[in-house]
């Protein structure tokens, strides 16, 4: 019966939590992603549906920086709503955000794992130097 549960546990537990994994280096980041910059969060709009099938909410932000692959002023993202479990995204009014996203038919894509909200604190500061001298080797 122990078996049973821990098995059953497997397929249930995912279903329940996000789980991301550690973040890379800037380096790493920056070769693994498409669109790196820190914006702020100007509008979202939910509709439609991601390449997986999930519900989709497309986000307007304003890029405050770019790293990677922004040449406007402003992105358009697109993800999962999140609520918590779903590895979605909930990007706040007001608030600046680190993101990172992938390409997909030319539209860029993140997720709950891909963005950070920017607070400002030393690890920050030090992950934003490196990303930007990463940058400049791209």
């Amino acid at each position: 019966m122990k078996v049973f549960a821990l098995v059953l546990s497997l397929f249930t537990g995912s279903a329940f939590a996000c789980s991301c994994s550690e973040w890379g280096t800037a380096r790493q980041m920056l070769r693994d992603y498409d669109v790196a910059f820190v914006g702020s969060y100007i509008s979202s709009v939910i509709g439609g549906t991601t390449p997986d099938g999930d519900p989709m909410v497309t986000t307007n932000m304003a890029v405050l920086k770019g790293f990677k692959g922004t040449t406007s002023s402003k992105i358009v993202v697109r993800s999962t709503p999140g609520d918590g479990a779903n590895c979605g995204t909930n990007f706040i009014t007001g608030q600046k955000y680190l993101v990172f996203s992938y390409k997909y038919r030319g539209r860029n894509y993140t997720d709950g794992c891909s963005y950070d909200v920017m607070q400002n604190t030393r690890e920050q500061r030090s992950f934003l130097r490196a990303l930007e001298i990463a940058s400049r080797s791209l």
